[in-house]
């Protein structure tokens, strides 16, 4: 042991002798003016001592700590892979785009009102023009074990109608507003692409149909596929776990360049639009797929609010962010032909062009009219039972597409 220790155990001891060391083996006091001229002396010593450091570490312990890194790599490696879908990029890739992309980025505003700087949202909701993005469609799952869904509430227009299985899907429409969650995404089908096209909207979808991505290509809707977009939610089973965000589909528009169209056919929105002269707006039923109570979907308004609020196979439909119920300004029941036939898979077909019923109901009232759509490039446009194009009121609007063999009653 040191000398110098034995020196500080036997102070502690305090009864043992205290020994003596030669003082050849210490450093000479220095004199009070030479303390400072010492100084550089150690400093260069402690220099030297720091860059040493790491010649003296045992190899084995290095080896350990490397080793070590390279677990914690490879573990946080297998977390990103989760977010993985086939043929697609992860969710790492989607964490240095975003690094890369600098943030949101405002595209394709829509053509503003001259009379107060305002513009006119797809749901009549009028709003700064920095506050809207391009529009983006996005494919929902419906399933039992896809509810609640996050984000339909924040869509201007909802989509909903039959797909195999005897289920429906929704398809929303956003172009303003910001969503942390939205989903979870489905696959596209045919019919969609022809809701899709002449809105020029991107569309956000989970691969398809082979026939809806065969429209995809022919009608050069911007296609929405690569995972960088998505993720999936761990907590939830697959395929009902993927999702996006308003966030992810600005940065979509941005790395693709895509510019929203100033030509879109738009709906008519009014404060004080004219409504229907039919009282049995309170309460809408809708059997998608004969009796089954899945497929029953109800609508019941709330005058208090002037909206509607959402019930699916007899319970609330709720929206998994908030916990509060599903609600729409107006309901726009589209009558089309039955089924026109059941492909591989189950798939459907429907025919969504031509003209037929229609029903649109908004704060309590029902107008009876008729819809009409040409050709796919072409919106469909709602008239009221005297052929003027229907005045919605401002928000967001769901639009139900049944065949006609289904049972739909107003109340």
């Amino acid at each position: 042991m040191p000398k110098k220790q034995k020196q500080n155990m036997n102070k502690k001891r305090g009864g043992q002798k205290k020994q003596k060391t030669p003082q050849k083996d210490l450093a000479p006091k220095a004199k009070p003016a030479e303390a400072a001229s010492s100084a550089p002396v150690l400093s260069e010593k402690m220099k030297k001592s720091k860059h040493s450091l790491w010649r003296h570490l045992d190899p084995w312990v290095i080896g350990s700590v490397v080793f070590a890194f390279g677990i914690f790599f490879a573990l946080f490696l297998v977390w990103g892979y989760q977010f993985t879908i086939a043929g697609s990029h992860s969710f790492i890739s989607t964490t240095v785009a975003g690094l890369q992309s600098g943030g949101d980025n405002d595209q394709g505003l829509l053509p503003q009102n001259s009379d107060d700087g305002k513009v006119e949202t797809f749901d009549g909701t009028r709003v700064l023009p920095n506050k809207t993005h391009h529009p983006v469609a996005v494919m929902f799952d419906n399933h039992v074990d896809a509810r609640p869904q996050s984000g339909i509430q924040s869509a201007s227009i909802v989509y909903e109608t039959l797909v195999e299985g005897s289920i429906t899907r929704f398809m929303g429409i956003f172009d303003y507003g910001k969503q942390d969650k939205i989903g979870p995404i489905r696959s596209a089908r045919p019919y969609f692409t022809q809701w899709v096209d002449p809105l020029d909207a991107a569309y956000m979808h989970a691969g398809g149909s082979p026939e809806a991505l065969q429209k995809i290509n022919e009608y050069s809707i911007k296609n929405v596929y690569q995972g960088q977009y998505y993720w999936r939610d761990p907590g939830r089973p697959r395929p009902h776990n993927l999702y996006t965000s308003s966030d992810l589909m600005i940065r979509d528009i941005a790395d693709n360049n895509w510019q929203a169209s100033t030509t879109i056919r738009r709906w008519k929105f009014s404060d004080t639009p004219e409504k229907g002269t039919h009282s049995d707006g309170d309460k809408i039923h809708l059997h998608f797929s004969g009796n089954s109570i899945g497929s029953l979907v109800d609508w019941e308004y709330v005058p208090d609010t002037m909206m509607y609020k959402r019930f699916q196979a007899g319970v609330a439909h709720e929206d998994a962010q908030t916990g509060a119920q599903i609600t729409a300004k107006t309901i726009v029941v589209q009558i089309i032909p039955p089924i026109v036939a059941i492909g591989d898979h189950g798939r459907l077909t429907l025919n969504v062009l031509g003209s037929g019923v229609a029903h649109i109901v908004f704060e309590g009232k029902h107008i009876e009219g008729t819809w009409k759509k040409d050709v796919v490039s072409s919106r469909t446009v709602f008239y009221d039972d005297n052929g003027q194009e229907v005045v919605f009121p401002r928000g967001n609007i769901f639009v139900e597409v049944i065949p006609s063999d289904r049972e739909v009653t107003f109340e």
